[in-house]
């Protein structure tokens, strides 16, 4: 059983500057809280024969209120379930998977959304062999949605192992459901995606990493990844429309050890920034450093992080519906700091955090601002394991 809680706040839409808090303007406030809970069977038909069945049911509180006006105060309901089959032959595992879901939702208002309940599956046939230095993962099959109708449901995984290194190919084909929110919303002024055909997210990657003795490590990542027909509602508009979404890049990622310090970057390239949700590059280099004292028996740690992120679009959110799109504007690059101190001593962690040291004004979100230096303080405490 999980619990999972999410409420904040933000300044009004198309207020001018951060707020204060000597400034008295109602903010809009925005609250989740899910309760999921699942039991998972697992266990041996015969000696190369396993199986696994997790059945589970999720609620969801969700609740925006736009200054002192209530907009959304939904209950979503969800039983859910996945089977999955394995048969062993030799060193081949092969098998199917299927899994489902019944959703209904409520306004408990009765403001924009009638209640409406749907469900959707997937099955898929599954195929996975390691032999040696070689292992790859087979997907195949389909997925189907009560409102949307059907879709092609494809995985393919490829790695090899090498001395000083491995080579790994990926490729996948996943849909997924429309938002019933941005469905079945009933409003004047904003009407509702008049298409249910599931959101198609399909992408390709490759991977070569390469060690060089126990010190250093390189990967390089090159992708591509897109979205035909997603469902685009820009600001201003009236109505909802299609967009291809695409974007290729290239990750670089290395790390150097040495002594007692550990240095990281990570560098991505998007060349499609201007279209995906994405800056046109984002390096993040961390040097950590660990230093034990008193015999080991106290732990001391220090995080120093830095962000540096290339030009991007501002992304806006449309409250009501809780959809994030692209702004026309962009945002020149910038660059962030941040500093972790942690102390570790038997099951606790005690920890401070300095959040944008150099107290860069950005904004990635419209109206959702980073400006000051934020110093946190906390504890990690190990209760029970």
């Amino acid at each position: 059983y999980w619990q999972m809680r999410q409420a904040f706040n933000l300044a009004p839409e198309g207020f001018l500057a951060a707020p204060t808090p000597a400034n008295s303007t109602p903010r809009d406030k925005f609250k989740q809280i899910g309760h999921l809970a699942w039991i998972t069977f697992q266990g041996k038909l015969s000696a190369r024969d396993s199986l696994v069945l997790v059945p589970g049911y999720t609620t969801v509180l969700d609740r925006y209120s736009e200054g002192l006006n209530d907009r959304r105060d939904n209950r979503d309901h969800i039983i859910d379930g996945r089977l999955t089959y394995l048969r062993r032959f030799g060193r081949t595992h092969g098998g199917m998977e299927a899994q489902g879901s019944y959703f209904r939702n409520r306004d408990k208002g009765d403001r924009f959304w009638p209640t409406r309940s749907e469900w959707d599956g997937e099955a898929s046939l599954l195929i996975q062999r390691e032999e040696g230095s070689f292992t790859y993962h087979l997907r195949g099959g389909g997925y189907y949605h009560s409102a949307g109708g059907a879709a092609p449901l494809l995985g393919v995984s490829l790695e090899k192992q090498f001395a000083g290194g491995e080579l790994a190919l990926n490729a996948f084909s996943r849909p997924q459901p429309v938002p019933l929110l941005w469905r079945s919303i009933v409003a004047d002024s904003l009407p509702a995606d008049p298409d249910d055909q599931p959101i198609l997210r399909q992408g390709v990657s490759a991977r070569l990493g390469v060690r060089l003795g126990e010190r250093f490590h390189l990967a390089l990542n090159p992708f591509y990844f897109q979205v035909p027909d997603y469902p685009w509602l820009a600001d201003g508009q009236t109505g909802w429309t299609r967009r291809d979404v695409k974007n290729a890049g290239l990750r670089v990622s290395g790390e150097w050890r040495f002594w007692r310090f550990q240095l990281q970057n990570d560098f991505t390239y998007n060349r499609r920034y201007q279209d995906a949700f994405a800056p046109q590059f984002n390096n993040i280099t961390l040097l950590k450093a660990a230093l034990p004292l008193f015999n080991n028996a106290l732990k001391l740690e220090t995080v120093l992080a830095w962000h540096w992120l290339g030009k991007y679009r501002t992304i806006r959110l449309n409250r009501l519906l809780n959809y994030y799109f692209a702004e026309d504007t962009f945002q020149d690059p910038l660059q962030i700091g941040d500093v972790r101190i942690q102390a570790q001593f038997r099951d606790a962690t005690l920890f401070f955090i300095w959040e944008n040291i150099t107290s860069t004004d950005y904004s990635i979100v419209k109206d959702s601002w980073e400006n000051l230096l934020i110093f946190r303080l906390g504890i990690d405490w190990v209760l029970f394991n």
